[in-house]
């Protein structure tokens, strides 16, 4: 049982699962605003059919395949993400109102996928991570916390980010080090010690 749990907490990936995530969500995206590109009179016809111009028809697939592009590679997610969302929530009252429910249900998946993703972000293996601006700087991942892993200028943190006081008698899953991070300007400690006067 407990190597079962060790399996399972080696499995704990948030940023490989939202890889997977842009994957999905961006590739059905590129692939459905270029199979509308590649055959406009048609994605006219059929966005008429619902009550929307031509005008419609292009912006949509072009938000499609732009917004999936940068879902995919992580850039810009959070903004591309909500232009989809309100996509996926057109579609779904059009296709409810069509087809019922069954119609929806694909729709209806894409706006949740889209919807995390606002709230999530792209994670660590994004454009977006390799940008020195991200979170307050360059980050790493520490203890579920986003801490500073540049120089403190670069973040925008205090200079003067001093020891915790760590309690030694500690397991040594608590007490990985005794040293304070910057974590969007503010000093916290990056182990669950409990004498450090930092915020869990």
């Amino acid at each position: 049982m407990q190597k079962l749990k060790c399996i399972c907490k080696g499995l704990k990936k948030p940023d490989v699962a939202l890889l997977i995530i842009r994957i999905g969500v961006g590739g059905i995206f590129i692939m459905a605003g270029i199979q509308k590109l590649s055959n406009m009179e048609m994605t006219s016809m059929m966005f008429g059919q619902m009550g929307f111009g031509v005008f419609w028809a292009w912006a949509v697939a072009i938000l499609e395949t732009l917004g999936g592009l940068a879902v995919l590679l992580g850039a810009g997610t959070m903004i591309a993400s909500a232009i989809l969302v309100v996509i996926m929530i057109v579609a779904s009252i059009v296709m409810i109102r069509m087809g019922g429910f069954m119609a929806m249900m694909s729709p209806f998946a894409y706006l949740f996928a889209s919807l995390s993703l606002i709230f999530s972000g792209a994670g660590r293996y994004s454009l977006e991570s390799r940008c020195s601006c991200w979170k307050s700087g360059t980050c790493d991942s520490m203890s579920g916390d986003c801490a500073c892993g540049g120089t403190p200028d670069d973040c925008g943190c205090p200079t003067d980010c001093s020891d915790c006081d760590c309690n030694a008698g500690q397991s040594d899953m608590t007490v990985k080090t005794t040293q304070c991070v910057c974590s969007n300007g503010v000093c916290v400690c990056d182990s669950s010690c409990e004498d450090c006067g930092c915020e869990k």
